[in-house]
């Protein structure tokens, strides 16, 4: 063996070395939703850290939002902790999504707890009410701090819901195991965390629509008739799937998920992600003649369909910024203000 060839696999060596010494754990994220129905979820985080000081930060520009709306203004009762003891924080003079603290030494992880409270109608950034008796949309970037300076991809976390008895879920997250009303996920980047909803109800029902790689269709109503989708509905759906894959000729997800709210407590919403969609319409639109054909519902989940590829898969320069801290260029979504086909579910 030559001596280039030694010192060759001589640098490899040491760089994959020191890649595996300086490789974090994974942070944890453990929420229990039993009381969603009332506008409150409960985290408890599992932060892995180094002594000194530390600020952390609650996600600020949101993929698919168009300004920085992070909810900041639900999250209370937050408490840091490490071996057992409290740590002082301080708020950013100027950030209020940034959290100042320092971390005592022989201290290897850090444990946060707080609430999330939605209250529906509030003002001043409050986290709109996503859950109503019935359901509950779990959007984990109301869930998570993360440390400031790092990469969402370079950040792993290990996610686990907990869910009012006797409901069911659907996510495009890969559960590894479910145990009574709980569910552990897979580990996962930051990224894919947050473009991951969890939808969740009562009154639930998942309806395949064929795709390869598959895809699905989530219903969660707040009354059992809501979910009566028709057999032409689920035909057209189906047609959905198969026009996009000849469209543009290739899918790019393990799987995908359309994850559709029906409720009128809600507000109507669609919000892209990779490999799901977070579609929100009046609680009879597939029961109801006219709301079925309204154009805001045939729209809806096309529309974000479509963004799985336009806006997630390829992403136009400036709206991947690296994390939720930085300004999205235009904004935080595939559509533009020139494109023509910009709608209000964009």
């Amino acid at each position: 063996m030559s001596s280039l060839t030694c010192r060759l696999l001589g640098a490899i060596l040491a760089s994959s070395m020191f890649i595996t010494a300086w490789a974090a754990p994974p942070a944890s994220v453990d929420v229990d939703a039993r009381e969603a129905p009332r506008g409150i979820e409960r985290v408890h985080l599992v932060l892995p850290v180094k002594p000194g000081k530390l600020t952390l930060l609650y996600p600020k520009w949101l993929p698919g939002e168009h300004s920085p709306d992070g909810p900041i203004a639900g999250l209370s009762g937050l408490k840091f902790s490490s071996n057992g003891q409290p740590i002082a924080w301080q708020r950013d003079a100027d950030n209020m999504y940034a959290f100042h603290l320092n971390v005592p030494a022989r201290s290897s992880v850090l444990d946060v707890a707080f609430e999330v409270d939605a209250i529906r109608g509030a003002t001043d950034n409050n986290t709109e009410r996503t859950s109503t008796e019935s359901l509950a949309i779990i959007l984990w970037n109301q869930l998570v701090l993360y440390p400031a300076g790092a990469l969402s991809d370079n950040l792993q976390y290990k996610a686990r819901l907990r869910l009012p008895a006797g409901w069911s879920f659907g996510t495009a997250l890969p559960p590894l195991n479910t145990a009574g009303d709980t569910t552990q996920f897979a580990e996962v980047s930051l990224t894919t965390l947050i473009d991951s909803p969890v939808l969740s109800g009562r009154h639930f029902r998942t309806v395949s629509l064929g795709g390869a790689p598959a895809v699905y269709l989530h219903l969660a109503a707040d009354s059992e008739a809501a979910l009566s989708i028709s057999v032409a509905s689920t035909a057209q759906l189906c047609k959905l799937v198969q026009e996009a894959t000849a469209l543009f000729g290739a899918t790019h997800y393990n799987e995908y998920h359309f994850l559709w709210t029906l409720s009128d407590q809600i507000g109507l919403e669609g919000i892209e992600h990779h490999q799901s969609s977070d579609n929100r319409s009046n609680e009879r639109s597939l029961i109801d003649e006219d709301l079925r054909r309204s154009a805001s519902v045939l729209e809806l989940l096309s529309h974000e369909y479509v963004h799985s590829w336009n806006g997630k898969y390829r992403r136009p320069i400036g709206l991947a910024t690296g994390n939720y801290d930085a300004p999205c260029a235009a904004s935080c979504c595939g559509c533009t203000r020139a494109s023509p086909s910009i709608s209000a579910w964009c």
